[in-house]
């Protein structure tokens, strides 16, 4: 879900469940927030944490991410 207080700023939240079968094996749900500002025409940054709140097989924990994007 995302919410635009302004036409340069984003507020988001979001769900995210990976399941994977094979010989690369994944299974997991993520739920986490974050936010997007437009710095100019062509560049924005971007900051989201997510915690993984469900797993099989491997690590519970949480993730921080920063990024500059650039939109040509």
């Amino acid at each position: 879900m995302s919410y635009f207080p302004s036409d340069k700023s984003t507020l988001l939240g979001f769900v995210q469940h990976s399941q994977r079968f094979g010989d690369f094996s994944q299974d997991y749900t993520a739920l986490g927030l974050g936010g997007k500002y437009q710095l100019s025409n062509t560049l924005n940054i971007e900051a989201l944490y997510s915690k993984f709140v469900r797993g099989t097989d491997n690590g519970l924990g949480q993730s921080f991410n920063i990024g500059l994007r650039a939109l040509f």
